[in-house]
């Protein structure tokens, strides 16, 4: 049986409803963790539930599921096509605007705290002209202060940047009539941990692909200013040892708080992406406990390997009344660094020089 989809057409006042629809040929949705996701519905256009997309704005089917249609396509007598991402695309439509009579959004607190305030003044409770009605919540957890300056940059590009360096996740959904967007932190379901369901990913049934870095940059050396046995340094993750210890040095002597040194050693180390990233077919045991003993954002094992691996992509598929999913684990270092470039043509560095 086909998911149920309904459809509403945005108002400052609250989100007006338009219909409900089940006909449709196809509905794929991809839900991203730190980075935002696509979907797509294939529908004739004799049916009901294409006139109420034509009228819609947004979509929404469960928590965590709700998008924002960005574009319409009609093939005459045979289909139409709508797509979009997901809700928290909104995010797009705005870029980071300093307070007025600063150059920059200055912040020095938890990257959660962060996002949530970018969030907030540029988007919920912006000035009337930018303002898109809707509320910010977290899941409370904070994690070690760090400093941010935005100016000018794509609101979801500095968030996802954010996002991915510390491990965090976001979306925005749909409450009654209200736009809600939601911070929050996926689970260690790892096998080596009894405080959580075990999330154990089988690979004799999951099929699929599997890459690991073994040479990938995880320790870094992060040198500020100075000169000589004068020069600042920290390590970054110098716990890591022996045979699979893969250093790098980074230039850092543009900030001048040496507080800040350990953040940029994280940033950078973030830019290789994961050491292991994976592609996974579904299959029983994954299908039938899909949200309700793992969702997005969770860290799980990968047996026998005993490789541990954060869910960072999910996208479900609904066709011909049959309903299927596939994953994605891991940060791809290419879409990161990507960002973190982006970032960092619209302000000095990435992060700011002040504490």
């Amino acid at each position: 049986m086909n998911k149920e989809i309904k459809c509403f057409k945005y108002a400052p006042d609250g989100l007006i409803f338009v219909g409900i629809i089940e006909d449709y040929d196809s509905f794929s949705f991809e839900r991203s963790y730190s980075g935002v996701g696509q979907w797509q519905i294939v529908i004739s256009p004799y049916s009901s539930g294409a006139q109420y997309l034509v009228n819609a704005d947004i979509i929404a089917v469960e928590a965590g599921v709700a998008g924002l249609i960005t574009n319409k396509t009609e093939i005459k007598n045979e289909t139409y096509t709508i797509s979009g991402v997901e809700l928290k695309g909104i995010a797009s439509k705005r870029i980071v605007y300093p307070p007025e009579g600063q150059a920059y959004l200055h912040y020095r607190e938890a990257p959660e705290t962060i996002i949530k305030s970018i969030l907030t003044t540029q988007i919920t409770s912006a000035v009337a002209s930018r303002k898109i009605a809707g509320t910010v919540v977290d899941d409370g957890i904070v994690s070690a202060k760090i400093t941010y300056d935005g100016r000018f940059g794509v609101v979801a590009e500095d968030i996802a940047a954010i996002a991915e360096t510390y491990g965090i996740g976001w979306y925005a959904d749909v409450q009654g009539n209200a736009i809600v967007w939601h911070i929050y932190h996926g689970k260690d379901g790892t096998a080596t941990q009894s405080t959580n369901n075990r999330f154990l990913i089988d690979a004799e049934n999951a099929g699929g692909e599997i890459e690991r870095l073994y040479h990938n940059a995880n320790c870094a050396l992060v040198a500020g200013q100075g000169e000589g046995v004068d020069r600042a340094i920290v390590y970054v993750n110098d716990s890591v040892s022996g045979w699979n210890r893969n250093e790098l040095y980074v230039d850092a002597r543009d900030i001048d708080d040496n507080s800040l040194l350990p953040q940029r050693g994280t940033e950078k180390l973030a830019e290789y992406g994961t050491d292991t990233t994976l592609l996974v077919e579904p299959y029983n045991f994954l299908l039938n406990t899909y949200r309700t003993g793992y969702d997005l954002g969770d860290i799980g094992t990968y047996v026998p390997l005993n490789l541990s691996v954060r869910l960072t992509k999910i996208t479900e598929v609904y066709e011909n009344n049959a309903f299927s999913l596939t994953y994605d684990f891991g940060y791809d270092a290419h879409t990161l660094s990507q960002r973190l470039n982006r970032m960092e043509k619209n302000t000095t560095t990435l992060f700011s020089k002040e504490a």
